[in-house]
Parts: structure tokens; C-alpha cells; sequence
């Protein structure tokens, strides 16, 4: 450290400030490789359960429209039955 300070003020203040400059981009770098590969993975689930619920919904409205018909069917001939059940 001796050969530090034999150096003049203004080229230790130049040799901290590189220093510091490239410490602070490798953690810039580390950074930003850790928040691209969490972001990845974050947008990989995100896709997963968005895909997983559009099949589902898919799948309920497939079977839904049938079900609403048949109930519907059946309201009419409860109605129906309910109209006709004293005539005989």
C-alpha cells in the first residue's frame, strides 16, 4: 500500500474511481444475469398456468353449452307438465 500513497492525490482518486467504476458494472452484470434468469422462470410459469386455465375454460364451455340446453329442455317439460297435469 505504500506505492498507493507515494501516488499523487488526483491519481489515487482516479484509481479509486476506476476501481469502484468496474467493481460496480461486474455487480451490474450479476444483476442483471440474475434478474433475467428469475424473469425467465417467472414468465415460464406465467405462460404454464395461463395455457392450463385457458384449457380449462375451453373445456368447461364445451360441455357447458350442452348442459344449459338439456336443463333448458327440461324446464320446458317440467312447465309443460306442470300446465297439463290436471287435464286428462
Amino acid at each position: 500500500m505504500e506505492w498507493f500513497n507515494k501516488l499523487g492525490v488526483g491519481v489515487q482518486a482516479a484509481i479509486i474511481s476506476a476501481a469502484v467504476s468496474i467493481f460496480l458494472y461486474i455487480l451490474g452484470l450479476l444483476f442483471n444475469w440474475l434478474r433475467e434468469k428469475y424473469m425467465l422462470s417467472y414468465k415460464l410459469k406465467k405462460e404454464y398456468t395461463f395455457n392450463q386455465k385457458m384449457h380449462i375454460k375451453e373445456s368447461l364451455a364445451k360441455s357447458k353449452t350442452p348442459l344449459i340446453k338439456a336443463a333448458e329442455d327440461l324446464n320446458f317439460r317440467l312447465w309443460n307438465f306442470s300446465d297439463n297435469i290436471d287435464k286428462k
